[in-house]
Order: structure tokens, then C-alpha cells, then sequence
């Protein structure tokens, strides 16, 4: 099923298969849909629930809002804020000039990208990697409990870290203002490795 409109919106709900929606500057709301799902807007919104199978989610200057999506979830979004309640087992983030909050609770494997836009991410205490990089914004990942796994973080050029997991300290390099930490907590079975330049990296627990 292929939609395209330039200043209508777009909804559909309860369907399976190759689905491709585009609108220039109308919203796509979406509900229970499976297969392949990809949803593209230009100036508009994208609103969804219930997607499943590999889901892709792309707008320009609009907002996502996506809950209780599975399978496998991309966001693209440029000048545009995240506000996401998967429950995806994957999930990929790209975005430039735009806010993320996030709760990835469900997710097994994290990938996320931002340029000048802060990050709000919250991850269970069970996972196998997150992956989350940042030019001139903050990265908050907080956790629902102390996870198993190894950290790698690089503050880079102008960049500040911030770990409430354990009491590890980041290291400073002598000549240069990067910050660096590696540690590991519980059995270490995890992977987690955040990079940034001129922005914060910080580790919580609920």
C-alpha cells in the first residue's frame, strides 16, 4: 500500500504488509499496523501506536510521538523532538537539532545519533548494547536498576561526565579538556558506549 498526499493527512490503522505513507505538510497518525510500515513527513506530525515488523518513522520538521511499537523501530528526524514508548527490541535514533525522551526499557540493542538536541533516555537493568553519540547536547540514560555491563565513555572536545552508577571517577587528560571513563558493573554481559563533543554525558539510576 503506497499513500502519498502534499497538504492532507494521513490515517490508517489494523494493516498488514509493504505500507509506505508520505505527505508534505499534513500529520500521519497510525495504529496497529505490521510488516513494513514506513511513515514520511515533511512539515507535519507523526503520531503512532500498536506498529510491529520494521517500523520507519521520518520527519523533517515535525514531532514523533510512537507507543507500544515492536519489532524493529528507526526514527529519523531533522529540527523535530522524539517522544517514544517502545517496546521494540531494536531501535535506531537519528536526529539533528531536536529533543529525545525516550523509554527503552524493551530494547536489546540501542543505536543513537544527535546533533544540537539534548538526549533522554531511560534503559532497563537487562540489555546487550546502547550505542549513543551526541554533537553539542547532553545524554541522560538512566537506568531501572544497576545493569551487568561494561561502560566506555569519551567526553571529547568540551565534554563533561557525569556517572551516578558506581563510584568511578572520570579521567581528565593533562594538556587537552577531554574527559574519559571506563568501568564495569555487575557481570559486565552488556556493552554501553557513549561519545559527545561540547555536551554532558550523564548516568543515572531510578
Amino acid at each position: 500500500l503506497s499513500a502519498d498526499t502534499i497538504s492532507a493527512n494521513l490515517q490508517i490503522s489494523q494493516t498488514q504488509g509493504e505500507l509506505e505513507l508520505n505527505t508534505v505538510s499534513g500529520n500521519i497518525t497510525a495504529e496497529a499496523l505490521d510488516g513494513t510500515p514506513t511513515l514520511h513527513t515533511v512539515s507535519g506530525d507523526i503520531t503512532t501506536k500498536g506498529l510491529a515488523g520494521k517500523v520507519m518513522l521520518d520527519t523533517v520538521s515535525g514531532e514523533i510521538k510512537d507507543t507500544q511499537s515492536k519489532g524493529e523501530v528507526k526514527y529519523r528526524l531533522v529540527s523535530g523532538d522524539l517522544n517514544s514508548q517502545t517496546l521494540a527490541d531494536k531501535v535506531k535514533v537519528e536526529q539533528v537539532s531536536g529533543e529525545i525522551k525516550a523509554d527503552f526499557n524493551s530494547a536489546k540493542e540501542v543505536n543513537v545519533r544527535t546533533v544540537s538536541g539534548d538526549t533522554q533516555v531511560s534503559l532497563a537493568k537487562s540489555f546487550d548494547k546502547a550505542n549513543l553519540e551526541s554533537v553539542s547536547g547532553d545524554i541522560i540514560v538512566t537506568f531501572s536498576d544497576t545493569p551487568d555491563a561494561n561502560f566506555e565513555l569519551n567526553g571529547g572536545p568540551g565534554g563533561k561526565i557525569k556517572n551516578g552508577l558506581s563510584q568511578d571517577v572520570p579521567q581528565r587528560q593533562k594538556y587537552v579538556p577531554n574527559e574519559s571513563l571506563s568501568f564495569q558493573t555487575g557481570a559486565g554481559s552488556a556493552s554501553v558506549k557513549m561519545d559527545t563533543i561540547s555536551g554532558n554525558l550523564i548516568l543515572k539510576k531510578q
